[in-house]
């Protein structure tokens, strides 16, 4: 394992974490039908992931958005540093009232195209 990586894989072992414990505490059928009402909702504003999907579907989806952006990084071998963690911790916080695992690719691809307008590394 990479020293520089290590945060990374932290990360992602913490967000797999929040997975198991969203499964274990609402069950996995439970689950499911949470992470599609959250996926289906217009999250319009501010959508309280918990009041919609429940607590178990709520935790899965920020781990799953978790180990997206994480891995993103990972894929990217960027180092961890402070923004780095601030991004991946800001982005599942709003995993539990906006953002799920559909509706973070547009936001995605902005930072890619800014990335691609302004000349600098994705």
């Amino acid at each position: 394992m990479n020293k520089n990586y290590r945060l990374h894989y932290l990360f992602i072992f913490i967000f797999l974490s929040f997975i198991v414990f969203g499964i274990v505490h609402d069950g996995l059928i439970n689950v499911l039908y949470g992470l599609g009402r959250i996926i289906k909702e217009p999250d319009i504003l501010i959508t309280d992931y918990f009041e919609v999907g429940g607590i178990g579907a709520t935790f899965v989806n920020a781990g799953l958005v978790g180990i997206i952006n994480t891995s993103i990084f990972l894929i990217l071998k960027a180092k961890a540093n402070g923004a780095i963690t601030a991004a991946i911790w800001t982005s599942v916080g709003f995993a539990m009232f906006g953002k799920n695992i559909v509706n973070i690719w547009p936001i995605m691809f902005g930072v890619w195209l800014y990335s691609k307008y302004k000349r600098e590394s994705f």
